[in-house]
């Protein structure tokens, strides 16, 4: 049985090889090592020793088999014979290890090589399972076990691979020039339903433009006709009154004037002669205060033929709109509260009492090996505040790993490990957690985003503190963060970091993301950390002092030591008036600050 992860080697095919080891395993290491050396190590596939425990194995050979080019079907003088330990045939078990993978080739279209070894001759179809039957029908090569002859395999395989690369190129060919063809038709496309939604745009604006100066046209019309109309009212008037009054001979009304009936010989007939009511007639107003009425009356008329030109500081016509709302522009980010806003019961300093007061440093020892997913998860079911750190391989994939070269709690079998300049799946493979007294297994290297997800699914409560231990582009800062927030630890996680700058930047790009600054070997003044707007200072036992941590905690920073892992050194941390310590043994701690 084979498998293994697919690195693309340009020039060469991968090659899966399926054997029986009891059948033969000389000839299939023989023929690893030389097809090896002819098409490169990385692309021959041979032994399956990576399935984890509880894994289907099923779908991780078909996966493995379904990344290759060939397969090579190893088969020997038994291994049609070859028998369980219940003496049943194992090709009859449709689990057994090389039906699966030959059956997966064969499903899958995956080229089918049978290599006849020692003599053994190609199985009769009737003699195999209805899923392994095709296999018959596939040209053999057969190996001389003397000689060892492979010359003909090799020159199959290069016409295959040959083959299979034309028409992969062709293949791409015609991909990339119908995807180019489809992209240009959709930008076609696009630009004229961009020109047209904007003519379609201009033709309303304009029917609307067009409307309002109508519905404009109309008012102000109306308005003039009513102007119109109350300036020949007044102008009537004024003409009626004077008419009365030349008729009448009456004075203009002044200050002196008596009013009518006193008495004035305007209002008396002439001597001698009885007054006759029928004809006195009621009194006429003077021709001045019509006028001035009719004067009031026009003006008025102007004023609301000229309002509609009226306008406000900003131009538009009729009383000002009040603005309208903003929309909000704040970002998704972890609130920047301190640990306390998880418990009501903490204290008004902020820093949570119980065992978020403790940090378990890279999960803790006491338990498990150091930043393996089983040491978070168990110190996030405790309740600990769980510190890890966070480097990226050389395809971008975040892991919890401490040093560049992979190498403290980790057992690379010898290999020379550059974080950064190994890919994911060769880190997989490459690297485990070394065993400890108290855990004896070990564990693949764990994913950033997979650990976060533990560690919300162990606990609602526990804090976590991921250190960036490199530099990030902006992009992997939001994507950084955004790994803490789609996981629920918003509120409950720290962005920690050696780097202000780094820490900066987390800020800039997530706003009100709580930071903490690591200190080692040199104290930033307190000072000059003042406008940092940190949520925490970690400041080493070797350089804090009393002075120092009451100056950070007077610029409003949570103070932590570190690395503090027996009684004497919790005992300094107590009175230098630190806030929570980080240790490698968090149980320990809490047992010990539980009888203080």
């Amino acid at each position: 049985m084979a498998a293994g992860p697919r690195d693309a080697v340009p020039g060469g095919g991968r090659v899966f090889i399926s054997y029986r080891r009891q059948d033969s395993a000389w000839p299939a290491r023989q023929l690893y090592e030389a097809l090896a050396a002819r098409f490169g190590a990385s692309n021959i596939f041979k032994d399956v020793d990576d399935i984890e425990p509880g894994e289907d194995f099923v779908d991780k050979i078909t996966a493995a088999v379904a990344q290759c080019d060939v397969l090579l079907a190893l088969i020997g003088p038994h291994w049609m014979s070859m028998a369980d330990g219940k003496g049943q045939r194992r090709l009859d078990d449709p689990e057994d290890f090389v039906r699966v993978e030959i059956g997966a080739a064969l499903a899958r279209n995956v080229r089918v090589i049978p290599i006849l070894i020692d003599g053994a001759p190609m199985p009769p179809a009737a003699e195999l399972t209805p899923d392994l039957a095709p296999m018959v029908r596939r040209q053999a090569v057969a190996i001389d076990p003397v000689s060892f002859n492979t010359e003909r395999l090799f020159a199959t395989l290069a016409d295959i691979f040959e083959a299979q690369a034309t028409a992969a190129a062709q293949a791409a060919a015609e991909v990339a020039s119908r995807t180019e063809a489809a992209r240009a038709q959709a930008a076609r496309e696009e630009a004229a339903r961009a020109e047209s939604a904007q003519q379609e745009a201009a033709r309303v604006q304009a029917a609307r433009d067009e409307a309002a100066r109508g519905e404009r046209a109309k008012q102000e019309a109306a308005r003039a006709d009513q102007a119109r109309d109350e300036a020949a009212a007044a102008a009537a008037m004024a003409a009626e009154a004077g008419a009365g009054t030349a008729m009448t001979g009456a004075p203009t009304m002044g200050a002196g004037n008596p009013p009518a009936g006193s008495g004035h010989p305007s209002s008396m007939a002439p001597a001698g002669q009885p007054v006759d009511p029928r004809k006195s007639g009621p009194r006429r107003t003077p021709v001045a205060v019509l006028v001035a009425a009719g004067v009031a009356v026009a003006l008025l008329a102007t004023l609301l033929i000229w309002r509609p030109w009226m306008s406000n500081s900003s131009g538009a016509s009729g009383p000002a709109r009040p603005a309208s709302a903003q929309p909000s522009t704040t970002q998704p980010s972890i609130s920047a509260s301190g640990p306390g806003s998880a418990s009501p019961t903490a204290p008004a300093s902020g820093v949570a009492e119980g065992p978020n007061a403790v940090w378990a440093h890279r999960g803790g020892l006491e338990e498990h090996q150091f930043e393996t997913m089983q040491a978070m998860e168990a110190a996030a079911r405790a309740g600990y505040g769980v510190e890890t750190d966070v480097r990226y391989t050389s395809d971008g994939v975040a892991v919890l790993v401490h040093d560049e070269d992979a190498m403290k709690g980790l057992d690379c079998g010898g290999h020379d490990v550059q974080v950064s300049k190994t890919t994911w799946a060769n880190l997989q493979k490459l690297c485990r957690s070394k065993p400890t007294a108290a855990d004896p297994n070990t564990y693949p290297v764990p994913r950033f985003d997979q650990t976060m997800e533990a560690i919300a699914a162990a606990s609602p409560t526990a804090w976590v503190y991921p250190e960036m231990k490199t530099d990030l582009s902006d992009a992997q800062v939001k994507k950084f963060v955004g790994v803490l927030i789609d996981n629920g630890l918003r509120g409950r996680a720290v962005v920690t970091s050696f780097s202000r700058d780094r820490l900066a930047q987390v800020r800039r790009l997530a706003p009100g993301t709580p930071t903490l600054l690591l200190m080692q070997s040199d104290r930033v003044p307190a000072s000059e950390l003042k406008g940092d707007d940190l949520w925490g200072v970690a400041v080493e036992k070797g350089i804090a002092t009393k002075q120092y941590v009451h100056q950070l905690q007077a610029n409003g920073s949570r103070v932590m030591l570190w690395l503090l892992n027996d009684t004497s050194q919790w005992n300094v941390a107590r009175e230098l008036g630190a806030d929570t310590v980080m240790t490698d043994f968090p149980a320990k701690y809490t047992q010990w600050r539980a009888t203080q």
